[in-house]
C-alpha cells in the first residue's frame, strides 16, 4: 500500500489524500472544486501522513529534523579556533623572544675594543701583522653569545608576527560570519 499524505486545500481547508507519484500535478478539490497544485516530492514529504495509509506515525518522531551546518557556522567556528590558537601561539612566542633579548651598550663595547689600537705605532702594527701571518690563517670569527640571543629573538619575533597575522585572519573570518545574512 502506498503512503498517503494530507494536502490542505487553499480555499476550503479540506485535507485531500495524495501520493508521491502525483507530485507536480494539479487536482480538483472534492469539496469546493478549486484547482490545487500538488507540490514536488520534497514538499509532499513535509506534509502530514494520512492514518488510512496503513502506517502508524508517531507525531514526535515525524517532527524530527536534521540540522545542517551551513557556511556561516563553519566560518564562525573556524575563525574562532584560528583566532584563539594563533593568538596564543603568537603571544607565547613573542614573550619568549623578549626573554632572550639582552640589552648592551654597543657604543661602549666598540670603544673598549678600540682603546688598545688608539696609541699603537705603525711599526707595532707591522710586527702584529707579521706575527699573525706567521701563525697561519686567522681563526673563524665567532659571534658572542649576546648577539646570538638577540638574532634568535629577532627571528622568533618575526614568527610571532606571522602567528598574529593568522590570528587577524581568524578574526576577519569570525567577523564576516557575524555580518553574513542567514539563508
Amino acid at each position: 500500500m502506498a503512503q498517503l499524505y494530507l494536502l490542505p486545500c487553499g480555499s476550503c481547508d479540506t485535507k485531500i489524500e495524495i501520493e508521491l507519484k502525483q507530485a507536480g500535478s494539479e487536482i480538483p478539490c472534492p469539496e469546493c472544486q478549486a484547482t490545487i497544485n500538488i507540490p514536488t516530492m520534497g514538499g509532499i514529504k513535509k506534509l502530514e501522513l494520512s492514518d488510512i495509509s496503513g502506517i502508524t506515525v508517531d507525531s514526535a518522531a515525524s517532527a524530527t529534523t536534521v540540522r545542517h551546518i551551513g557556511s556561516k557556522q563553519w566560518l564562525f567556528s573556524g575563525g574562532l579556533v584560528v583566532l584563539v590558537l594563533a593568538a596564543i601561539a603568537g603571544f607565547a612566542i613573542w614573550f619568549y623572544a623578549d626573554s632572550l633579548v639582552t640589552i648592551s651598550d654597543i657604543d661602549q663595547t666598540v670603544q673598549k675594543a678600540n682603546q688598545p689600537l688608539a696609541n699603537i705605532s705603525p711599526a707595532a702594527v707591522w710586527d702584529a701583522w707579521d706575527e699573525m701571518f706567521a701563525k697561519g690563517p686567522l681563526p673563524e670569527w665567532q659571534e658572542n653569545e649576546e648577539m646570538g640571543f638577540n638574532r634568535q629573538a629577532h627571528y622568533l619575533k618575526n614568527i610571532a608576527y606571522g602567528f598574529m597575522a593568522v590570528a587577524a585572519l581568524g578574526f576577519l573570518a569570525l567577523l564576516s560570519s557575524l555580518l553574513m545574512k542567514d539563508k
